[in-house]
């Protein structure tokens, strides 16, 4: 109705501009990848908290009481 062909078969996407999605900060190790994480979170002015994992379950309850208490969704993955 609008004059043009209809278009059955999508057409092909762009190639990616760069592969950063797939190749970006693979050379940094579990810890430089953390501290990589804290601090970009820390520019977008997010609270971060590092712990120990035996005071994982203390820490979330400060955090839960620093920010009003309530509610908490939690999810069942290890």
């Amino acid at each position: 109705k609008m004059g043009k062909a209809r278009a059955i078969v999508p057409e092909p996407m762009d190639a990616p501009v760069n592969t950063y999605p797939t190749e970006r900060l693979t050379h940094l190790s579990a810890v430089d990848l953390a501290n990589e994480f804290t601090n970009s979170a820390k520019t977008m002015m997010v609270d971060v908290n590092v712990c120990k994992e035996s005071d994982a379950v203390q820490t979330l309850l400060a955090l839960c009481e620093k920010y009003g208490g309530g509610d908490v969704v939690l999810n069942s993955d290890e």
